[in-house]
């Protein structure tokens, strides 16, 4: 079957001597200077780490209708990842400690955040019913490797002090994953006990395999890998798995079965398929975040102060942590639209980023604008004849009127001008429009705009009343 791994177990051997073997290697390590006291440690982690990879990978091998052993499968995953919870708050405060060099060969961690706090005890608690569950379903004691823990004087200890007491910060994760591996070798040689020898499977590649639909091997982050598996008999349900992880599916039909995960990171992804006497062990490229347009266009036009739509491909989802940003322009994105206002003339970049770092990038060609849209609104900025108008606005909230001519003209061509330094129209304005007789032509003219960008100006297209 592939990269399978053997268990097996003689009445000799137990994984308590694995303990025994794992503290000479602490006390060598111990009077080892320390660089090299560190890089040891650092391996021991990394091998333990992967063994139970391993061991993880042949316990979810186990498909077998026994319901004890399926608890047990169950059990020990679950006992795993409560581990992997252990390891995270050491992770945590390593970092925000910044544990290097010499700081790991203290034993600050276990001394001020484990043995004598919550998290011990949680780990006394959660190692124990786990024994304690082993036993009521295997009928087999595992307080040689859990609890039944002896000095070199014979003395019994507690199973906080015999693995914790001035445990190196640099041995905590190995500690962690030594009782991963005792869960798991113990399960294994448990549910695969008398097990009725597996069908020889035929490693085949992705491109081989009719059974798979709608699966590519190339997704970009922020997409579900999502597709479907048939079999041949209704009964068999294929093992599916991502990255070692056991995927759930949901049934399409009696033969067909759709499997679905979203990634929480790019990089190349391990996909693992069993179905009958076929598997498949492929790989999946997850890219960063990319701007997936709805046209074959990268560049676009548009004019300064002006709305510019871009539209992303239907279904495009950005990931948390992504931002489109622009020095010179405001940029809004809901609903797959991303709305551009660009700030200046020329060629401007529209970045998008992905925690804190650039993927992607299109661009937008600005021009100068062409005379904006005025229009007179009354002081409740509603637009408005020239008999209420309070003053000019325009229609295009990027730019703001701020200066503005206005001129009379009567129907026997007399003509009067008077101009304003802001939008309003004073009171000189609305009394040359008062007195002019019935018939007369009024312009707005020679109106001056500014935009929210500092330095950019234009003029707005005249206005002309007829009294």
């Amino acid at each position: 079957m592939g990269n399978t791994i053997k268990i097996t177990k003689s009445k000799n051997f137990t994984y308590k001597k694995l303990n025994f073997l794992y503290l000479i290697f602490l006390v060598f390590m111990f009077f080892s200077n320390t660089g090299e006291y560190l890089r040891h440690f650092t391996a021991l982690h990394n091998t333990q780490k992967n063994l139970n990879v391993r061991l993880i990978e042949k316990l979810n091998q186990f498909n077998g209708a026994d319901a004890k052993k399926n608890e047990l499968k169950k059990l020990t995953i679950s006992f795993v990842q409560e581990l992997d919870q252990v390891k995270r708050v050491y992770q945590d405060f390593k970092s925000k400690n910044k544990l290097e060099s010499k700081r790991l060969y203290d034993h600050d961690f276990v001394t001020s955040q484990f043995r004598f706090n919550q998290l011990g005890s949680d780990f006394d608690s959660l190692t124990l019913q786990f024994k304690s569950d082993f036993e009521r379903i295997s009928q087999s004691d595992l307080s040689e490797e859990f609890t039944k823990l002896s000095d070199n004087k014979g003395g019994t200890l507690e199973l906080n002090d015999y693995y914790f007491q001035d445990l190196p910060n640099v041995a905590f994760e190995t500690v962690i994953e030594h009782f991963k591996s005792v869960a798991l070798y113990n399960s294994i040689d448990y549910v695969f006990r008398n097990a009725p020898a597996q069908k020889k499977t035929d490693l085949i590649q992705l491109s081989q395999a009719n059974f798979i639909n709608k699966i590519r091997t190339n997704y970009t982050l922020g997409e579900s890998v999502v597709f479907e598996v048939t079999t041949k008999l209704s009964k068999i349900i294929p093992i599916v798995k991502w990255n070692t992880r056991l995927l759930v599916p949901k049934k399409s039909d009696s033969l067909t079965y759709i499997y679905s995960v979203t990634p929480s990171e790019s990089g190349v992804w391990s996909l693992e398929v069993l179905n009958d006497d076929k598997r498949i062990l492929t790989s999946i490229r997850v890219s960063k975040p990319e701007f997936r347009i709805d046209t074959e266009k990268s560049n676009f036009d548009g004019s300064v102060g002006d709305i510019l739509t871009v539209i992303l491909k239907k279904g495009t989802v950005l990931p948390k942590g992504t931002e489109i940003t622009s020095k010179y322009a405001d940029i809004t994105f809901k609903d797959g639209q991303i709305r551009i206002i660009p700030l200046k003339v020329g060629k401007i970049s529209v970045l998008l980023t992905y925690k804190g770092e650039i993927v992607d990038e299109f661009f937008v060609y600005a021009y100068a604008p062409k005379q904006v849209d005025v229009t007179l609104q009354d002081i409740s900025g509603n637009n408005s004849s020239i008999t209420q108008a309070y003053r000019l606005e325009s229609s295009n909230t990027f730019w703001q009127v701020v200066g503005f001519r206005m001129t009379v003209i009567t129907p026997n061509g007399e003509k009067k001008s008077l101009k304003s330094a802001t939008r309003f129209l004073r009171n000189e304005l609305k009394m040359i429009e008062y007195k002019a007789p019935v018939g007369s032509t009024i312009v707005f003219d020679e109106i001056r705009v500014v935009g929210k960008e500092k330095g950019l100006t234009n003029m707005g297209k005249p206005i002309i009343f007829e009294k």
